[in-house]
């Protein structure tokens, strides 16, 4: 017992070097997210006094609240610099739950009368907006370098990647090569035999023509390397 008891803690305490700089961070995004929504809720007249004792008792509790679910939907260990839609997704429905727990809590408080004699500790439209910009800033705290940090752009030492197959394949052989400028390898297109795809871009990478026509765009394009993405694709072919 005292053996698992060990591992337990050493499990945990592993958890919290890794995570406890992203739970802090998260705890601060929506502990000020809540406190500008219930401020905006009675702008441009001040918080009444009989307000803030029972919003600033709650507040440590709707941020537990957010903290532990954005753990429970696994957040905090997805690799957001290679975040897509799944990612977004997972945050999005966390942040729901979340404000669905602390309005209804808020709301069974309340009609218990359980807190009539202090009032609602947070109105209910501050809980909706408070979840609303709990959302945006969590998700703004973890895009922010995505955007904040454009891909460098190349210069005459990278390699120009021609990627044959616009499929799943390419759009992973892609990602890799911009997420990854230490590389030096710039995709400037897209080879594909699906006319649909035609012009389309993938990661704002155009699709230049089909299969047949690689020696034409290898040469115009002035290619250095040629990717095949095709995972059906033979050696021979």
């Amino acid at each position: 017992m005292t053996r698992f008891w060990q591992e337990t803690d050493a499990h945990l305490l592993e958890r919290l070097r890794l995570h406890g700089p992203t739970f802090a961070r998260d705890a601060l995004v929506v502990g000020a997210s809540f406190v500008l929504a219930i401020y905006l809720r009675y702008f441009p007249n001040p918080i009444p006094r009989d307000q803030l004792g029972p919003f600033f008792s709650a507040l440590p509790i709707i941020v537990f609240a957010y903290v532990l679910v954005i753990y429970l939907f696994g957040v905090h260990r997805r690799l957001w610099q290679y975040a897509g839609v799944r990612d977004v997704r997972a945050l999005v429905e966390a942040t729901v739950v979340a404000t669905l727990g602390v309005f209804i809590a808020d709301a069974a408080l309340y009609s218990l009368n359980l807190t009539r004699t202090v009032g609602r500790p947070v109105p209910l439209a501050a809980v909706i907006v408070g979840g609303v910009f709990s959302l945006s800033a969590l998700a703004a705290a973890r895009l922010w370098p995505r955007f904040l940090h454009p891909r460098s752009q190349p210069d005459d030492g990278w390699a120009r990647f021609l990627i044959v197959g616009a499929g799943q394949g390419g759009n992973v052989v892609a990602a890799d090569l911009l997420a990854n400028p230490q590389w030096r390898q710039l995709p400037i297109g897209f080879l594909d035999d699906d006319l649909s795809k035609r012009r389309g871009r993938i990661h704002n990478v155009p699709v230049l023509g089909t299969i047949d026509r690689l020696p034409e765009i290898a040469a115009m394009q002035e290619v250095d390397v040629i990717g095949v993405a095709i995972p059906s694709a033979s050696t021979k072919e």
